[in-house]
């Protein structure tokens, strides 16, 4: 019998994560669902580790030789789903009740139009445990509805572990994406189809803990360039009318990491065409630089008020 609900769970090492995640599910109320885990860990960790629960038939568990990394281990687990419903869950993320797995459900409801529904979000530093709601806003979801493309300067959506995804617009996360993997998703479902959202936290989510993805770019912010360059010219197309202000976000990231010319681009690792518009950016001097930068910024901060 297929189940409501295919929560997919892509694991790699960090038992001690997955353990909290595996008793918020074990927790939860609304039973008609399948566990997925995709594992990427060198060792049996978490095979040892699901040892001591009983999911008995809900339990689908694969080991991945060699590793797939993220987000490959990602799509690994949606791909085994057989669910209705797609709740990817992070392996530092949890439910954050016994009812969350219910609300998910509800919140979607059983509109076809609406393909993703996500929810607010206690996230917990790994650091100094300190603890903050993050939710979108009236305005943050009033912008998001026209204009997905938003989601490059603002993922007001959160984690992926904050989302559930009807099967059927469920677009796969590109692989060749690292920081912008999650907000493409969104994008390309938000291109085919409508969402709901509540502010309510209905997941917990781990933020600074020294195995995630945040600590590479914090020591490599020129890198996340190629994937900005990579979402503006992928979803353009379909927002001309504003794609000045995401090509003015560009220009100031350009600025910001001391990107001199096309061939700086290049060894980023971004192959598409390069914006003309950044040719007015790209080369100036160091006060000029400092100029623009801050123009850009204020214009920014202009439209974020207005809009």
């Amino acid at each position: 019998m297929t189940p409501a609900v295919s929560i997919c769970i892509p694991t790699y090492c960090q038992t001690d994560f997955l353990k909290d995640t595996l008793d918020s599910v074990v927790a939860q109320n609304f039973q008609d669902y399948e566990l997925i885990i995709s594992d990427d860990s060198p060792n049996d960790s978490v095979e040892k580790l699901l040892e001591s629960y009983d999911f008995s038939s809900k339990l689908v568990y694969v080991r991945n030789s060699p590793a797939l990394g993220s987000p490959a281990n990602w799509n690994q687990a949606a791909r085994l789903a057989k669910g209705q419903l797609i709740k990817l869950l992070h392996h530092d993320d949890g439910f954050s009740s016994p009812t969350s797995l219910m609300e998910f459900v509800d919140l979607i409801g059983e509109d076809p139009k609406v393909g993703i529904a996500f929810s607010g979000v206690n996230t917990q530093s790994a650091q100094d445990h300190s603890l903050r709601h993050q939710y979108a806003n009236p305005k943050d979801l009033a912008r998001l509805t026209i204009d997905p493309m938003s989601l490059m300067l603002k993922n007001c959506i959160g984690p992926p572990s904050a989302t559930i995804i009807r099967r059927q617009s469920f677009k796969p996360y590109r692989e060749n994406l690292k920081w912008l993997v999650d907000v493409f998703q969104y994008g390309e479902i938000l291109a085919d189809t409508n969402f709901v959202a509540t502010q309510k936290p209905l997941i917990y989510s781990t933020s600074d803990a020294g195995h995630q993805i945040t600590h590479f770019f914090k020591n490599h912010p020129r890198l996340l360039l190629a994937e900005y360059f990579y979402f503006f010219d992928f979803f353009k197309k379909d927002h001309q009318k504003r794609a000045s202000r995401y090509l003015n976000y560009l220009a100031e990231l350009a600025l910001k990491n001391d990107i001199q010319s096309a061939s700086d681009i290049r060894q980023l690792g971004f192959e598409g065409p390069i914006p003309s518009g950044l040719d007015g950016v790209l080369g100036l001097s160091h006060n000029k630089k400092r100029l623009m930068l801050l123009v850009l910024r204020l214009k920014r901060k202009l439209h974020e008020f207005v809009s």
